[in-house]
């Protein structure tokens, strides 16, 4: 049982989280919400395929969880084991540094999308497509609903490269940048929907891994 003063001190912590929400910017709010909804399209589509593939058990046993899959899942562990200091980087004013970071994200990136690629290639040679039952429709949705989101992160990274190249040379297109909160709320956001790309990878992956 929690001691009146225990129920206190949590109560004045929650209070302090929710006043830390508060203080936010609300594309940063925004944006948490996005990934948020996200995440619950991606729990949702795992749990309909769970329960969907029961029906197909038979089947869903001779298939092979693809060899590429695993390769993209340790690219994008690799990804996130690598120092993530893009905000202390900002920090420092160090533009040439931030952007070698966001092209090495682009290059993580697209190796993941290609060897996702070349995995639904192994699932085709398995005999599944999109069309022809259930567990490919599934396979295909599921892995598919999060390229969408890294594609979306590489175009950002794109951008982002393309606009802070003349940065580099411009003394006062960088002290704009650089002394910009909106800039750093838009880096805050960005690592906050990258690490959301690794993770929710790994838990896509380790569900599959139990479930084929």
């Amino acid at each position: 049982m929690q001691s009146n003063q225990d129920k206190l001190e949590t109560s004045n912590r929650l209070l302090s989280g929710f006043k830390e929400i508060e203080k936010w910017h609300p594309h940063k709010m925004l944006a948490h919400l996005i990934l948020l909804g996200s995440f619950l399209v991606l729990i949702f589509l795992l749990i309909t395929f769970t329960i969907e593939s029961i029906a197909y058990h038979d089947f869903l046993i001779k298939i092979k969880l693809p060899k590429f899959f695993i390769m993209a899942t340790i690219v994008i562990m690799v990804s996130g084991l690598l120092k993530n200091d893009i905000l202390y980087l900002y920090n420092q004013d160090d533009i040439e540094s931030i952007r070698k970071k966001f092209f090495e994200k682009f290059l993580f990136g697209t190796v993941f999308l290609l060897f996702q690629f070349v995995g639904w290639l192994e699932l085709v040679f398995q005999g599944l497509t999109f069309k022809n039952n259930v567990v490919g429709t599934y396979l295909f949705l599921i892995t598919g609903y999060h390229m969408i989101h890294v594609l979306a992160g590489l175009v950002y990274v794109t951008f982002f490269l393309y606009r802070t190249k003349d940065i580099q040379v411009d003394p006062v297109s960088k002290l704009l940048y650089f002394t910009s909160p909106y800039e750093r709320i838009k880096l805050e956001i960005f690592r906050t929907f990258w690490n959301f790309i690794g993770v929710s990878w790994v838990f896509l992956f380790i569900w599959l891994v139990f479930l084929i």
